[in-house]
């Protein structure tokens, strides 16, 4: 039994092992590497549902070899998606988004987004199962306390009908938010501060769930009940949030997602394990679905899909890299309506100046050589 940083239990449960596969096994390795950093006293990125969810799982994290250096780069990543996808949900709070290869990635609990937005956690269905053993949703219970750090709001303000909390913090409320506000512009390789919102027109609702015998994916309103890191019992639902098990690249799964509202696809750590034949028509897909939107994912050039592939790390767990793309601005022409608005190197990810110093110097050096450079970036296209 270990006590998590706000006092709160966070591995007083059974321990569940699991058996991960090939490119799913990944999942472990960005989720120990969140769990990691966030234990840091200051951490980039707090993500203590990664730290309860590494407690229960009955793994060798160990033989992942995840040096700390790398765990701080996995939450610099994570920490940028969840600055864009805040800033878009300010700008859109009805939107729709599909959080593709979700994993046991916890952005939705980080977020809390109100009701208003339709979120979607989309995965293969064995991770969904998982998810649904596995997550803490006394998580999605309640609303948080006054206080406590909300990144939709702000700290000290008390969390809207329909925002979840993210764990009981009654026993940390005078520790300062991770970060105070999006709103705050910070100077390169410096921390800055997130909150988060977006979206017109009136919520409309998700199809229904398919029929547990009926075939294809499966769409689920969260997980079943069951004690999560607070002990209380969790619901069986929480407004606006959905789990779809399906293949991303099965277009089947899109009948269950609602149109005529402003779209937003998130996808960390996915496109590059994907074929070109599979990642441009789910491009189109979202594209299509939505009358207005944005695409946030991270890209490879192909030098390092090359390169990595010869990871003995990736290469264990029988994952391979199978899309890069050197210029940003190809995916202009390959998908109709889409617009390159930002694009941003991991070598200037906010923190750049926590890591040790032989990795900033490293990472200074790639940035000055336009191939190293766009070895990896996060990409936010407008539609």
């Amino acid at each position: 039994m270990r006590a998590g940083r706000n006092g709160t239990i966070i591995d007083q449960v059974d321990r569940e092992k699991i058996d991960y596969r090939e490119v799913r096994e990944t999942n472990l390795v960005t989720l120990y590497g969140r769990a990691l950093h966030s234990r840091e006293p200051e951490p980039i990125l707090r993500d203590e549902v990664a730290e309860w969810l590494v407690a229960r799982i009955d793994y060798d994290f160990d033989g992942l070899r995840v040096a700390r250096a790398s765990a701080m780069a996995v939450a610099m990543r994570a920490r940028q998606f969840d600055e864009w996808v805040g800033t878009f949900l300010r700008r859109y709070p009805d939107a729709v988004v599909l959080h593709l290869a979700c994993g046991m990635d916890s952005r939705y609990l980080r977020l809390r987004p109100p009701s208003t937005v339709d979120w979607f956690d989309v995965d293969f269905p064995d991770v969904v199962e998982l998810r649904r053993r596995l997550f803490p949703l006394a998580a999605f219970a309640a609303p948080a306390a006054p206080g406590s750090p909300d990144r939709y709001g702000s700290p000290g303000e008390a969390a809207a009908p329909g925002r979840p909390a993210l764990l009981d913090r009654s026993a940390s409320l005078d520790r300062p938010a991770p970060f105070e506000s999006l709103d705050q512009p910070a100077e390169p390789g410096q921390l800055a501060a997130p909150s988060s919102p977006n979206s017109p027109t009136a919520p409309a609702s998700p199809t229904a769930p398919r029929q547990a015998d009926q075939a294809g994916p499966t769409t689920q309103p969260g997980p079943s009940t069951q004690p999560g890191p607070t002990g209380h019992a969790e619901p069986s639902s929480q407004p606006g949030y959905h789990l779809i098990g399906a293949s991303v690249t099965d277009p089947a799964w899109f009948d269950q997602i609602p149109t005529g509202r402003p779209g937003l696809m998130v996808a960390e750590g996915l496109t590059m394990y994907l074929t070109e034949a599979e990642l441009l028509p789910l491009l189109r897909r979202v594209t299509g679905h939505f009358p207005h939107g944005e695409l946030h994912f991270d890209a490879m050039n192909r030098l390092s899909t090359r390169v990595g592939n010869l990871s003995p790390l990736l290469r264990r767990m029988g994952a391979r890299f199978r899309w890069g793309v050197d210029d940003a601005r190809e995916l202009e022409r390959l998908v109709p309506g889409v617009r390159l608005a930002e694009e941003l190197a991991a070598v200037r990810l906010r923190g750049l100046n926590r890591l040790p110093h032989l990795y900033q110097l490293v990472a200074r050096f790639a940035d000055r050589v336009g191939p190293l450079r766009r070895v990896s970036r996060l990409v936010r296209y407008r539609f």
